[in-house]
């Protein structure tokens, strides 16, 4: 339910669709027909080096050993090689890390270095290093749309994150301005809170957040389901992230005609109602004049998984 895999596992619609076979790896241990799971083992990063057979891969990169994974397989690989960066994590590393990155990526044989962050695009531009900007958003190929009990006088409002923890809440998404929010606005709203993936050992955080900010009876949380499911239940969408590529979420929420409301970090969706990052009195102000910023008129459904697919149709020629 993170962002990466929501893009792949969209893409894969358009790929069948366009007739073009496909394999999936997962850093992870999911897998179907379509999908093998590498259990995150170094020795399938090591085998791959030398098997591989596919006529175009494309790495979806999301850690930090990728960068130097990167460059091997540049200096092995016969085929088209393709790598989406979706993070900005590069701009925000001590200057002797981020040297050791742009070395290695200005020497690796990219057929094709794409950055969903145009923030993280114009930095690697800056550095000599090619690279296209193209988000990641892929629209649902289908939605099963779950009802929520209605709330007498309150309206639900859609804040989601891929993975609690301590240090991400933090630094990322800024989980404590939204608990901030809502307990200034809780007599109107209650926030449907979905998780990407569930982990035991970070409950206890999060309850001792909702016990802190007084919110505990405002908040439903749910896990490890897809957001497009409930966004039609809600008010609008709520994005407080310190750091951010774009904004998937953002698109989700206004192609079905829900307001999208976002911390202004980088460039967001086309619609989206922007306040000051980290700014809880422009937040409040934007959320209680959430009719009067939300012009639907100004949103424009992209099409850069469009554009992704006739990347891979042109390296099949």
């Amino acid at each position: 339910m993170g962002g990466i895999s929501i893009h792949i596992a969209r893409l894969e619609y358009f790929l069948v669709k366009e007739g073009i076979s496909y394999k999936i790896f997962n850093h992870g241990q999911a897998s179907n027909l379509h999908v093998t799971a590498t259990n995150k083992s170094i020795f399938w990063y090591l085998k791959f080096l030398f098997t591989h057979k596919g006529t175009i891969v494309h790495f979806h990169q999301f850690f930090a050993f990728h960068y130097l994974y990167f460059f091997v397989f540049g200096l092995l690989s016969r085929g088209k090689f393709v790598a989406t960066i979706h993070e900005e994590n590069i701009l925000y590393h001590s200057w002797p890390v981020q040297k050791i990155i742009l070395i290695l990526l200005k020497n690796t044989r990219f057929t094709k270095l794409i950055t969903v962050s145009e923030k993280l695009s114009r930095f690697l531009s800056e550095n000599a290093i090619g690279n296209s900007w193209l988000p990641a958003y892929v629209p649902p190929s289908e939605i099963n749309f779950k009802t929520l009990p209605q709330l007498p006088g309150k309206s639900y409002f859609l804040f989601s994150i891929w993975k609690l923890d301590k240090e991400k809440a933090k630094s990322v998404y800024n989980i404590e301005l939204a608990f901030s929010l809502l307990s200034k606005i809780q007599s109107d709203y209650h926030m449907l809170f979905l998780i990407g993936t569930e982990k035991e050992s970070d409950k206890d955080y999060l309850h001792d957040l909702l016990a802190r900010f007084e919110v505990i009876d405002s908040v439903t949380i749910i896990y490890e389901h897809p957001l497009t499911d409930y966004l039609g239940n809600c008010r609008f969408l709520l994005r407080t992230n310190n750091t951010d590529g774009y904004g998937v979420s953002l698109q989700e929420a206004m192609d079905l005609g829900i307001p999208a409301i976002a911390s202004d970090v980088c460039i967001r969706p086309k619609g989206t109602i922007l306040f000051k990052k980290g700014n809880l009195e422009d937040l409040h102000e934007k959320v209680e004049n959430v009719n009067k910023y939300w012009i639907e008129s100004e949103v424009e459904t992209p099409d850069y998984h469009i554009q992704l697919i006739d990347l891979y149709k042109k390296y099949l020629l």
